[in-house]
């Protein structure tokens, strides 16, 4: 798959935002892809032209990650859950590094990705591996250490540079074909090419071993940096995402539903740019997130806030600072799943090369029906808190990775949001069972969990048909609230939204429990309700999407004749009836038909109720005419054919 990669100038230097992907294995990497934009030299924010997000309907961004690929370890790490039973990751982690000469010439070495040349040293390599060790040392707090085992330079004699075929040979061949049984645990097979090869870099998924490709050199400026993305796979990390949930009233939802596939959470992979796990970027070395980092057990300083009656204050050090209360694991009480709050400074040796302290804030295209992402231009005096998940982004495997979820607004419209949440704002979550609230932020952050004592209402919408019919009797939304444990309904009021934007508050029937929408605007319809009981001690309740498909009213046309034989001197006359299922008044234009050519044309009022009686001009010539009728239709109306009846003019 092709390498997504953008380009900016900050200050003199290159910021490259840089998803390195594979194709299947024997296939061939495609080139890249590069966007480039050149901002002033100055130290002052700049503005950073990222990776487009896709909408969920479309090919999600490639991935860098190889499953399996010969490894002998198999291990996966579960998805968090209430009992997230960490599992440690820990150990020294011993590397091969495999240096190869993919073609005969040299005039391909030219890298734009190599910062240190067209061949890679041996002292560069070292250097490399240093930086390595001391970046996830760091990272684990100590559990992992890294070190270079062995070091070779090989050629193969090739006629390009094919990534995945180099990735292969190696596994056969590299150090006299060591591993070609298999890598053992602990160990980690590096293969860097000198050749720019598609500017590819991929690993595989594993814990604690695998194999690392990189045709992005070993560089300071983005080679390292590559690396540490790389071999977070090979610890079993997963991408780090970002999402924005489609929906105005909640800003969140299942864990199910935040997938790269996703209609709901439409989930861009890569997107964190908090996490070494999302894009690598050019000089940036952004710590490991919260969840993976308590996940592994590396780290210890959180705090685990279950539902209590009074609300839970915490002051939160930056994560990484190795001091106070460094993140919070939030635990649904309704449902188990488990939220993670970080605070994320421009302090420490990590974040603040992060590039979203180095850059001007700024929103994605919109995915869904307008949901906008935005991003970028954390402030570097107060930080930014966030909320993440802990998910299971890709169909098949149970490695997980991690998703920031959009929850800050940046004005009055929640179709756009920060993947940060600022002072002064709140998340809730989408069953309403908890509230997040982010007051004063400075070297700490002031946040407050408060859950909701009330007990939960719940609400689902249903339609006959996710295709209906406009006016039809099946172009309607049912909202169903879930009965107390009496059996008896609560009373309150429906909210429902149509693509974000409420559109009728309806009372809800106490002895159905429903309430009911009629679909009144065409197109694909996004639909959520919010059930306000007015009864005391009920929880409010959002529902989940329903997507439906508005499709114009289906019409049906015909005409009579008065006489079906008349002189050249007499007008034919004709009725015609237009019908709409659901809509009595039809408007719009009726026109009639000689054989293939238009003969008259006329309005069909809505005072008409469908039917409408006119004379056709006089035919010039005796025969047998074959009429037949259309009508127009309108924007709500499909349009419709009558069939042929004749007509003799004598």
């Amino acid at each position: 798959m092709p390498l997504r990669a953008v380009r900016l100038s900050i200050a003199g230097a290159i910021i490259a935002l840089l998803a390195v992907g594979t194709a299947p294995l024997g296939a061939s990497a495609a080139p890249v892809a590069a966007r480039t934009v050149t901002a002033p030299a100055s130290p002052a924010a700049t503005h950073v032209s990222l990776p487009t997000s896709p909408p969920a309907d479309d090919t999600r961004p490639p991935t860098d990650v190889q499953f399996g690929g010969g490894t002998t370890s198999s291990t996966r790490r579960p998805l968090a859950t209430r009992g997230d039973s960490v599992t440690p990751i820990a150990g020294a982690e011993s590397v091969y590094v495999s240096v190869v000469n993919v073609t005969p010439t040299t005039k391909d070495n030219a890298n734009a990705n190599l910062a240190d040349g067209p061949n890679i040293l041996s002292s560069d390599v070292a250097q490399a591996i240093t930086d390595l060790d001391s970046y996830w040392s760091a990272q684990s707090n100590g559990a992992v250490t890294i070190t270079e085992s062995g070091e070779e330079t090989r050629s193969l004699g090739a006629t390009t540079c094919v990534p995945n075929a180099v990735y292969a040979d190696a596994y056969q061949h590299a150090f006299g074909g060591l591993f070609a049984n298999g890598i053992p645990a602990h160990t980690h097979l590096i293969v860097l090419t000198d050749e720019a090869c598609d500017g590819s870099a991929f690993a595989s998924l594993e814990v604690a071993t695998g194999e690392i490709f990189s045709s992005a050199g070993v560089g300071s400026t983005i080679g390292v940096e590559v690396l540490e993305h790389e071999f977070g796979h090979n610890l079993g990390f997963d991408h780090a995402d970002s999402s924005i949930c489609q929906n105005t009233t909640t800003f969140d939802s299942v864990a199910a539903a935040f997938t790269l596939s996703s209609g709901t959470c439409p989930t861009s992979e890569y997107d964190d740019l908090f996490d070494i796990m999302g894009y690598s970027v050019d000089d940036a070395h952004p710590g490991l997130s919260s969840p993976q980092r308590i996940l592994s057990g590396w780290l210890s300083d959180y705090a685990t806030v279950t539902t209590s009656a009074t609300p839970q204050v915490l002051q939160l050090s930056p994560l990484g600072s190795g001091s106070g209360t460094e993140a919070a694991r939030i635990i649904d009480p309704e449902t188990d799943e488990v939220y993670y709050v970080e605070y994320r400074a421009n302090s420490g040796s990590n974040d603040p090369t992060s590039v979203e302290f180095r850059a001007d804030a700024q929103c994605e295209p919109p995915v869904g029906v307008g949901y906008r992402t935005c991003e970028l231009g954390s402030d570097t005096a107060s930080g930014s808190v966030r909320i993440l998940r802990a998910i299971h982004p890709t169909a098949g495997e149970t490695a997980y990775g991690t998703t920031v979820l959009a929850t800050g607004l940046v004005g009055s419209d929640a179709h756009q949001r920060l993947t940060r949440l600022p002072s002064g704002q709140s998340f809730t979550n989408h069953d309403r069972s908890f509230t997040v609230s982010v007051g004063a932020v400075g070297a700490t952050a002031a946040v407050t969990v408060s859950f909701d004592q009330n007990t939960p209402t719940a609400i689902s919408l249903t339609t006959p048909h996710s295709t209906v019919a406009y006016a039809s009797s099946a172009a309607v939304v049912t909202a169903h609230v879930a009965p107390l444990s009496d059996s008896s309904y609560p009373a309150g009021t429906v909210r429902f939204y149509d693509n974000g934007t409420p559109t009728a508050d309806v009372p809800l029937d106490v002895s159905t429990g429903t309430a009911t929408l009629r679909l009144t605007h065409l197109g694909k319809r996004i639909l959520t309700a919010r059930f306000a009981p007015s009864t005391a001690g009920l929880r409010v309740s959002d529902s989940g999407l329903l997507r439906v498909l508005v499709t114009p009213a289906a019409s049906r046309t015909g005409f009579s004749i008065r006489s079906t034989t008349i002189k050249r001197s007499t007008h034919a006359v004709i009725t015609v009836a237009v019908a709409v299922t659901g809509i009595s008044t039809p408007t719009g234009t009726v026109r009639v038909y000689a054989g293939t050519s238009r003969i008259a044309s006329f309005a069909l009022p809505a005072s008409a109720h469908g039917t409408l009686t006119v004379s056709l001009p006089l035919f010039s010539k005796p025969g047998v005419k074959s009429l037949h009728i259309t009508y127009s239709g309108t924007a709500l109306i499909s349009p419709a054919s009558s069939g042929v009846h004749t007509i003799t003019v004598l």
